[in-house]
């Protein structure tokens, strides 16, 4: 990475690295016969300026919402003209859209597109820019790889693509690496399943400090999500699809799993488990060597029930070996009806833990020091973690008699035992950035705050709300009620954006807007007409179609 920022420091405008240019007969961007004439093409040159490049990810959650923003009309315009192969109108309608919604992604990765079918190789460095930078993790590779943009890529300009390419890809490493993670909600009335839920890194230091990079695109289906030690990779569960009617009505069908791998933005295939009444996913160490680490689950109910482990590389689940023990892990999620909970137990914390792992005042092993929260609050043995230089500790508090009470976010200093208020919240959640800087969720927004004065540092905050890791009520029962089902008097989400991303040679990942009434639009993969579908949770699945 440091290479990288050598090669593009004291960029103010455009960089001085230039690539070889075509000077042929053809008409400019007109795509070579074949290798020998790209190779011949770009043999016979003029200059290329490698363009600056853009910040990585977007300003705010809202940025990302642009499939209902101004540039929509256009933008469906334009996925209308690409079925019907014109393509001349999609570069129309994309850059109508663009000019309504600058930060229209889909429309500019669908111009880059469409100009790549029309052989002008040299107008696609600028939309394609526009929409890598956004979203790397979704069209970055790809750019590099996709065929239909082989003949661009043989261009100078494709040469010079390839070096902004190089750069895009470090930036997001770099911006991701040690970024917040977060669930970013859209506005949709009610609670848990009443709003798509993606998975964010929110930027909090580096030259990217304070932009968001999105993670997931899950149709805005997920409902947990549990970074690994070290945070290199993040579990997250989503669900595939809610039951319509009876005892289980809303609850869902076949609750699904994936990694993120956060420094490339790369997702694992699904792992799907069926017919479940709950569900706890924990991170396990290697199996030696360098064997980074690997998820287990624990399932109740259904065909499934019982221990499993997880290959999340290759997406394959099986049980554990005859024998094997494969214990909870002490940093888990337990997912029910109505409550997802990150439940910790850290080490060098001793107390009287009740049945509901509750305590009127721990013990700091390590210092010797007691820690007694305010009368007539408990403290939570489930929400307790450490600083990375273990010289705080975080901790909730909830009040002994009422459990719908909001919770009391505290930070122990270790060599003192001293309590220091930082805020209540439903469900905090509370996730260490680093020594000093705690987050926690505090209603529809993350608070940052300096751990050694209280003081709130940043809040992080769109039209709909973001969470550390959890969604919905922190201590609910969930003894016999199905998992994810919206609780009594929430519907389930109405619509949302379904991802049908399939195999194939196309342009598009097959993000299906499925509104809730059967109308759909997205940029699915095929060449042509893409056959993926958007399987949102409405009542409609949207039609991907691929450029």
């Amino acid at each position: 990475m440091r290479s990288v920022r050598m090669r593009w420091a004291g960029t103010a405008c455009a960089l001085a690295a230039v690539v070889a240019a075509c000077s042929g007969s053809s008409s400019p961007g007109a795509p070579p016969a074949d290798g020998r004439d790209a190779a011949a093409a770009v043999a016979s040159a003029e200059a290329v300026a490698v363009p600056a490049p853009l910040p990585v990810g977007a300003p705010s959650l809202d940025a990302f919402g642009y499939r209902r923003g101004p540039g929509h009309a256009s933008y469906t315009a334009a996925v209308k003209a690409e079925k019907r192969g014109d393509w001349a109108s999609v570069v129309a309608s994309c850059r109508a859209a663009l000019a309504a919604d600058p930060d229209h992604l889909d429309a500019a990765w669908l111009l880059a597109a469409a100009l790549a079918r029309q052989g002008a190789h040299d107008q696609i460095l600028e939309p394609l820019s526009r929409a890598i930078a956004g979203d790397w993790a979704k069209w970055g590779e790809r750019s590099l790889t996709l065929p239909l943009f082989e003949g661009f890529r043989a261009s100078p300009w494709g040469a010079a693509w390839t070096t902004l390419a190089e750069h895009y890809r470090a930036a997001f490493a770099e911006a991701a690496t040690g970024a917040l993670i977060v669930l970013g909600r859209d506005g949709g009335a009610g609670g848990g399943l009443g709003r798509r839920t993606e998975v964010y890194a929110h930027v909090t230091a580096g030259p990217a400090a304070g932009r968001w990079l999105r993670l997931t695109r899950t149709g805005g289906t997920v409902v947990a999500a549990l970074p690994a030690p070290g945070g290199a990779l993040v579990a997250y569960v989503a669900y595939r699809d809610l039951a319509r009617a009876g005892a289980r009505a809303g609850a869902t069908e076949r609750p699904r799993l994936a990694v993120i791998d956060v420094a490339t933005g790369r997702v694992t295939r699904d792992v799907a488990v069926d017919d479940v009444d709950a569900l706890t996913v924990w991170w396990r160490d290697g199996a030696g060597g360098d064997a980074g680490p690997t998820l287990a689950l624990d399932v109740a109910g259904g065909a499934d029930a019982g221990r499993w482990l997880v290959d999340h590389a290759r997406a394959h689940r099986s049980r554990p070996a005859t024998g094997q023990k494969v214990a909870i892990g002490p940093d888990a999620l337990v997912a029910a009806r109505g409550a997802v909970r990150r439940r910790r137990a850290v080490a060098d914390v001793t107390a009287d833990w009740d049945d509901d792992r509750l305590a009127s005042a721990i013990r700091l092993d390590r210092t010797r020091q007691t820690v007694t929260p305010p009368a007539g609050l408990v403290i939570d043995g489930h929400s307790l973690t450490w600083s990375p230089d273990r010289a705080r500790l975080a901790l909730i508090a909830v009040a002994a008699d009422d459990c719908d009470a909001p919770a009391r976010v505290f930070v122990a200093e270790a060599g003192t035992g001293k309590l220091r208020a930082i805020g209540e919240a439903v469900a905090p959640a509370p996730t260490w950035l680093d020594a000093t800087r705690l987050a926690y969720t505090a209603g529809d927004r993350v608070r940052v705050v300096d751990a050694t004065s209280g003081a709130v540092v940043r809040e992080l905050t769109s039209a709909g709300g973001v969470a550390t890791a959890i969604i919905d009520r922190p201590c609910r029962a969930v003894e016999d009620e199905a998992l994810f089902a919206a609780p009594a008097g929430e519907g389930a989400a109405g619509d949302g954006d379904g991802d049908g991303d399939g195999d194939g040679d196309g342009v598009g990942d097959g993000d299906g807007n499925g509104d809730g009434d059967g109308n759909g639009d997205g940029d699915g993969d095929g060449v042509g007409v893409g056959s993926g579908t958007g399987t949102g949770t409405g009542t409609g699945t949207g039609t991907a179609v691929g450029p």
